[in-house]
């Protein structure tokens, strides 16, 4: 690489991620590389103090930064993470020699995620302390994470968590590795440590999408709708316009005020072009269209999208909720919001659009893997 490998540590507060991130420091120095920290909280510096006396006489005190977020900590790593690139940046900077930067954050809880532009790698931290329920709550951060920290792994006993249980929910969930530590005790830390070698080994960020001819990220929310002769969306021909607009690092589809909830009527303002089509044979047609996934209706107000394996349904559920669009799995079914007061070129070309998104993405992800 041509510049330093970026591995974003997360996971719920008190999970233990500043223990991890100082065990492997001290790890990443011995083994002779020059790494440098940047630490999110939301109104102190608390957690860069911590690491600068955890680590003093290991590694240089400014190369650890505090970042004061003023907001949630998972806006500034995930949404907008200009002031985490700004440090970074201001770390290399003054230390060249730099070739590996953990960037640590808490906040959001089980939906914590980097944004691609952060962090090449992301490492979820989570503990038992909440009990082996946790894994099966799912959630983007978990999910989505390239590694997956279980800590504190000397207090299952008395806490009642079973560690197998935890194992066992976890794989059924996510694709990648999964370790188990006690930070504490440094227990565990040494195969974190050599997942690390091997994927800064590798080098680069995860495999991104290619989509041609397009340079720039903007909101999918302003890809024109595509419309055939018979008056209606040709939601496949449109596929090539959303690539272009979802592009990695690019924004949700739909802003947190405009959030799509199961339940939601037809925005006013915008009815459907077309009413004489059932916006739920739109739903069904456009997936299918965009990503070859048969769907049926389900509960009210949900259409069930048939996936490749329980998995694959969890997974882009987790993506989905990102994008501020509801979703659940049930198995091997993607469940999305599906009313027939949708209108076609609002909350209808929301549902398919982040669909065919995060479908893309998760092929992407499993090509990468």
């Amino acid at each position: 690489m041509d510049r330093a490998f970026r591995v974003g540590v997360g996971g719920p507060v008190g999970s233990g991620k500043t223990a991890l991130v100082e065990r492997l420091v001290r790890l990443l120095v011995t083994r002779g590389h020059h790494p440098a920290v940047v630490a999110n909280d939301v109104f102190t510096k608390e957690d860069e103090r911590i690491l600068r006396r955890g680590l003093a006489g290991v590694l240089d005190e400014q190369r650890i930064i505090g970042v004061e977020t003023g907001t949630c900590p998972h806006t500034a790593v995930r949404e907008d993470p200009t002031a985490n690139l700004a440090a970074i940046d201001d770390l290399v900077r003054r230390y060249p020699e730099t070739d590996v930067v953990l960037v640590e954050s808490g906040g959001d809880n089980l939906t914590l995620t980097f944004s691609p532009l952060l962090a090449d790698r992301s490492i979820y931290v989570m503990d038992v302390s909440g009990g082996d329920k946790m894994p099966r709550k799912q959630g983007p951060g978990m999910i989505q994470a390239d590694l997956l920290v279980i800590n504190k792994v000397d207090l299952a006993p008395h806490v009642g968590a079973n560690l197998k249980t935890m194992e066992h929910d976890a794989r059924l969930v996510r694709t990648g590795p999964l370790l188990l530590t006690n930070c504490r005790s440094a227990a565990g830390v040494e195969a974190v440590a050599d997942w690390l070698m091997a994927e800064m080994r590798e080098g680069g960020p995860s495999p991104a999408p290619g989509y041609p001819g397009c340079d720039t990220p903007s909101s999918m929310s302003s890809a024109e709708v595509v419309w055939r002769a018979d008056g209606r969306p040709d939601w496949g021909s449109m596929w090539q316009e959303f690539c272009g607009l979802a592009l990695f690092g690019g924004p949700p589809h739909r802003g947190e005020e405009s959030a799509l909830h199961v339940g939601d009527a037809g925005r006013a303002g915008s009815p459907s072009s077309i009413p004489s089509h059932d916006p739920i044979d739109e739903l069904r047609r456009g997936i299918l269209e965009t990503t070859g996934l048969n769907s049926e209706p389900a509960s009210e107000g949900w259409l069930a999208v048939t996936c490749d394996s329980p998995r694959m349904a969890a997974w882009m559920a987790a993506a989905t909720i990102l994008e501020n669009v509801d979703a659940r799995s049930e198995n091997d079914r993607l469940m999305v919001p599906a009313e027939v007061s949708f209108a076609i070129e609002d909350e209808v070309k929301s549902v398919i659009t982040v669909v065919a998104k995060v479908h893309h993405y998760w092929h992407m992800t499993t090509l990468a893997r």
